[in-house]
């Protein structure tokens, strides 16, 4: 995977992560989507698997972009979990 590729590979995985966590209307719901987005078979999993392949200043840009995006997805997963388990207890 080429560095432009895997750039626009974790952005549309952000942006479409974004909304099928937001989507999600059950707590089931919600875990397929984070095996979708960051589980082994996953966009993202497979650009952190290219970045040894990459050159050095690349694969630290593309990294550094990979922990953001993983962290961003891993807050909405756990703030819609939080809402989700709210009203389950309502």
């Amino acid at each position: 995977m080429d560095p432009e590729q895997a750039r626009r590979t974790l952005e549309t995985e952000r942006e479409r992560g974004l909304a099928e966590i937001a989507a999600a209307g059950t707590l089931a719901e919600l875990d397929q989507a984070r095996v979708r987005l960051l589980g082994r078979r996953s966009p993202w999993s497979e650009v952190q698997r290219s970045l040894g392949s990459l050159p050095p200043e690349a694969r630290r840009e593309l990294g550094r972009l990979a922990n953001e995006v993983k962290d961003e997805l891993e807050r909405a997963l756990e703030q819609r979990r939080a809402e989700l388990q709210e009203r389950a207890e309502d």
